[in-house]
Protein backbone atom coordinates (compact mmCIF):
# COMPACT_ATOMS: atom_id res chain seq x y z
CA UNK A 1 0.00 0.00 0.00
CA UNK A 2 1.10 3.55 -0.64
CA UNK A 3 0.25 6.81 1.13
CA UNK A 4 0.45 9.56 -1.46
CA UNK A 5 1.04 13.23 -0.57
CA UNK A 6 -2.60 13.98 -1.53
CA UNK A 7 -3.94 11.25 0.80
CA UNK A 8 -1.74 12.49 3.64
CA UNK A 9 -2.82 16.14 3.14
CA UNK A 10 -6.51 15.19 3.13
CA UNK A 11 -6.23 13.14 6.33
CA UNK A 12 -4.07 15.62 8.25
CA UNK A 13 -5.22 18.95 6.77
CA UNK A 14 -5.58 20.64 10.19
CA UNK A 15 -2.73 18.98 12.04
CA UNK A 16 -0.55 22.11 11.82
CA UNK A 17 -3.20 24.52 13.10
CA UNK A 18 -1.86 24.17 16.65
CA UNK A 19 -2.21 26.61 19.52
CA UNK A 20 -1.37 30.36 19.57
CA UNK A 21 2.34 29.78 20.21
CA UNK A 22 2.55 27.31 17.33
CA UNK A 23 0.79 29.71 14.95
CA UNK A 24 3.28 32.51 15.79
CA UNK A 25 6.22 30.53 14.35
CA UNK A 26 7.36 32.20 11.12
CA UNK A 27 7.67 29.76 8.23
CA UNK A 28 9.15 30.82 4.91
CA UNK A 29 8.45 29.13 1.60
CA UNK A 30 5.44 26.95 2.45
CA UNK A 31 4.57 23.94 4.55
CA UNK A 32 7.37 21.65 3.41
CA UNK A 33 11.05 21.98 4.14
CA UNK A 34 14.06 21.10 2.06
CA UNK A 35 15.94 18.09 3.40
CA UNK A 36 19.19 19.36 4.87
CA UNK A 37 22.53 17.97 3.82
CA UNK A 38 23.35 18.31 7.55
CA UNK A 39 21.44 15.26 8.72
CA UNK A 40 22.02 12.58 11.34
CA UNK A 41 20.35 9.21 11.80
CA UNK A 42 19.62 8.33 15.45
CA UNK A 43 18.07 5.05 16.55
CA UNK A 44 17.20 4.96 20.25
CA UNK A 45 16.33 1.64 21.92
CA UNK A 46 13.07 1.24 23.86
CA UNK A 47 13.27 2.75 27.34
CA UNK A 48 16.01 5.23 26.46
CA UNK A 49 15.60 8.94 27.08
CA UNK A 50 16.65 11.70 24.75
CA UNK A 51 15.93 15.35 24.08
CA UNK A 52 16.31 16.17 20.36
CA UNK A 53 17.17 19.78 19.63
CA UNK A 54 18.65 22.07 17.05
CA UNK A 55 19.89 25.64 17.31
CA UNK A 56 18.85 26.40 13.72
CA UNK A 57 15.68 24.29 13.43
CA UNK A 58 15.33 20.88 11.85
CA UNK A 59 13.04 18.20 10.52
CA UNK A 60 12.57 15.22 12.82
CA UNK A 61 11.27 11.99 11.32
CA UNK A 62 10.11 9.61 14.05
CA UNK A 63 9.28 5.95 13.53
CA UNK A 64 8.12 4.42 16.80
CA UNK A 65 8.39 0.78 17.82
CA UNK A 66 10.96 0.04 15.15
CA UNK A 67 13.35 -1.87 17.37
CA UNK A 68 13.39 -5.16 19.23
CA UNK A 69 12.25 -4.69 22.86
CA UNK A 70 15.71 -5.48 24.28
CA UNK A 71 19.30 -5.86 23.36
CA UNK A 72 19.85 -3.23 20.68
CA UNK A 73 22.30 -0.40 21.29
CA UNK A 74 21.73 3.19 20.30
CA UNK A 75 22.81 3.90 16.71
CA UNK A 76 23.99 7.30 15.51
CA UNK A 77 25.22 7.91 11.95
CA UNK A 78 26.40 11.34 10.81
CA UNK A 79 25.22 11.25 7.22
CA UNK A 80 27.39 14.28 6.44
CA UNK A 81 30.56 12.25 6.84
CA UNK A 82 29.34 8.70 6.15
CA UNK A 83 30.51 7.22 2.87
CA UNK A 84 28.06 6.58 0.04
CA UNK A 85 28.80 3.14 -1.45
CA UNK A 86 27.56 1.52 -4.66
CA UNK A 87 24.27 -0.33 -4.16
CA UNK A 88 24.13 -2.54 -7.23
CA UNK A 89 23.54 -0.60 -10.42
CA UNK A 90 25.24 2.52 -11.83
CA UNK A 91 24.00 5.70 -10.17
CA UNK A 92 22.48 3.84 -7.18
CA UNK A 93 24.24 4.38 -3.81
CA UNK A 94 23.55 3.98 -0.10
CA UNK A 95 24.68 4.77 3.41
CA UNK A 96 23.89 1.78 5.63
CA UNK A 97 22.27 2.98 8.86
CA UNK A 98 21.40 -0.33 10.54
CA UNK A 99 21.31 -4.04 9.76
CA UNK A 100 19.92 -6.59 12.20
CA UNK A 101 22.27 -9.50 12.87
CA UNK A 102 19.49 -12.00 12.05
CA UNK A 103 18.66 -10.29 8.73
CA UNK A 104 15.20 -9.26 9.90
CA UNK A 105 15.76 -5.57 9.15
CA UNK A 106 17.89 -3.33 6.96
CA UNK A 107 17.79 0.49 7.19
CA UNK A 108 19.64 2.87 4.86
CA UNK A 109 19.68 6.26 3.21
CA UNK A 110 19.83 5.68 -0.54
CA UNK A 111 20.07 7.84 -3.62
CA UNK A 112 19.56 7.50 -7.32
CA UNK A 113 21.30 9.81 -9.78
CA UNK A 114 19.21 11.38 -12.53
CA UNK A 115 18.17 8.64 -14.96
CA UNK A 116 19.30 5.77 -12.70
CA UNK A 117 17.26 2.63 -11.96
CA UNK A 118 17.60 -0.31 -9.58
CA UNK A 119 16.27 -2.84 -12.07
CA UNK A 120 13.52 -5.34 -11.26
CA UNK A 121 13.69 -6.98 -7.83
CA UNK A 122 11.52 -8.90 -5.37
CA UNK A 123 11.67 -8.24 -1.63
CA UNK A 124 10.73 -11.16 0.60
CA UNK A 125 10.30 -8.90 3.63
CA UNK A 126 8.71 -5.79 2.12
CA UNK A 127 9.93 -2.21 2.16
CA UNK A 128 9.04 1.27 3.44
CA UNK A 129 10.44 4.40 1.78
CA UNK A 130 10.34 8.05 2.85
CA UNK A 131 11.32 10.16 -0.15
CA UNK A 132 13.52 12.95 1.23
CA UNK A 133 13.99 14.94 -1.96
CA UNK A 134 13.77 14.65 -5.72
CA UNK A 135 11.45 12.38 -7.71
CA UNK A 136 11.01 8.63 -7.48
CA UNK A 137 9.22 6.22 -9.76
CA UNK A 138 8.10 2.80 -8.51
CA UNK A 139 7.03 0.59 -11.43
CA UNK A 140 6.27 3.77 -13.38
CA UNK A 141 4.18 5.41 -10.61
CA UNK A 142 5.68 8.81 -9.68
CA UNK A 143 6.22 10.26 -6.20
CA UNK A 144 7.48 13.65 -5.00
CA UNK A 145 9.47 14.66 -1.92
CA UNK A 146 8.00 13.61 1.42
CA UNK A 147 5.93 10.76 -0.06
CA UNK A 148 5.71 7.55 1.97
CA UNK A 149 5.77 4.31 -0.06
CA UNK A 150 5.12 0.94 1.55
CA UNK A 151 5.54 -2.25 -0.49
CA UNK A 152 4.33 -5.55 1.03
CA UNK A 153 6.38 -8.72 1.28
CA UNK A 154 6.75 -10.44 -2.07
CA UNK A 155 6.39 -7.26 -4.14
CA UNK A 156 8.34 -7.10 -7.39
CA UNK A 157 9.29 -3.71 -8.77
CA UNK A 158 11.99 -1.35 -9.98
CA UNK A 159 12.92 2.06 -8.56
CA UNK A 160 14.02 4.88 -10.86
CA UNK A 161 14.43 8.66 -10.82
CA UNK A 162 14.28 11.15 -13.66
CA UNK A 163 15.94 14.03 -11.81
CA UNK A 164 17.70 12.21 -8.97
CA UNK A 165 16.53 11.59 -5.41
CA UNK A 166 17.45 10.62 -1.84
CA UNK A 167 15.31 8.42 0.38
CA UNK A 168 15.27 6.68 3.75
CA UNK A 169 14.39 3.00 3.42
CA UNK A 170 13.63 0.12 5.76
CA UNK A 171 13.52 -3.39 4.29
CA UNK A 172 12.78 -6.98 5.25
CA UNK A 173 10.63 -6.22 8.31
CA UNK A 174 7.16 -6.74 6.76
CA UNK A 175 7.21 -10.51 6.51
CA UNK A 176 3.86 -12.27 6.06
Amino acid sequence: SVVTPAMFRERYADVFKGDKKWRKIAVEGGLTYEWSEKSTYVRNPPGSTHAPHSDDGCIIFVKLRQMQPEGEPQVRVDTNTAEWVPAGSNGYERIKLHEAADGSEFVAMERLEAGATTGERTLEGGEEILLLDGDLQVNGESYDAQAWVRRPAGSSYALSSQGGCRFWVKRNHLKP
